[in-house]
Parts: structure tokens; C-alpha cells; sequence
């Protein structure tokens, strides 16, 4: 390998440490928001008179969460702006 070769070889390398630390950082951040929600969710759950409301809010968070299409959970006759 003549030095070009060898430097766009560790250019390359450099490149895919920064995607996969990219990545890794998406998915800590993902977490994350996942355990913010399912705190307040349950902190709710605690402050009602049952927790039938924060069922199906958990429902609408997975549904949210795995790609669904989150029209599904619109209330009939809401204005688009909303």
C-alpha cells in the first residue's frame, strides 16, 4: 500500500467510528425518552382514581413508538392545524 492508500484507508476507519458512535448515541437518547414517558405514565397512574387512562396513553406510546400511524388516536372533527 503506497501513503494515499493508507490514508484514505484511515479515513475510512475514522468515518465508521463516528457513524457507529452516532448510532449508539441515537439509540442511548431513544431509551431514554422511552423511561421519561413510562415515569410520568406511571406517575399519573398514582395521582388518578385508576389507572384506565394510563393504559391506553401507554397504548398510544407504543403504537407511537413501533411506527404506527398516529392519526389512529386523532379526535374526530380536530382542526388539521392541530
Amino acid at each position: 500500500m503506497n501513503k494515499e492508500e493508507e490514508e484514505e484507508e484511515e479515513e475510512k476507519k475514522k468515518k465508521k467510528k463516528k457513524k457507529k458512535k452516532k448510532k449508539k448515541k441515537k439509540k442511548k437518547k431513544k431509551i431514554s425518552l422511552i423511561k421519561k414517558s413510562d415515569g410520568r405514565e406511571w406517575l399519573q397512574g398514582i395521582t388518578r382514581h385508576g389507572n384506565k387512562d394510563a393504559a391506553a396513553d401507554q397504548r398510544a406510546n407504543r403504537w407511537g413508538r413501533n411506527g404506527g400511524d398516529p392519526n389512529v388516536y386523532r379526535p374526530r372533527g380536530l382542526p388539521s392545524k392541530y
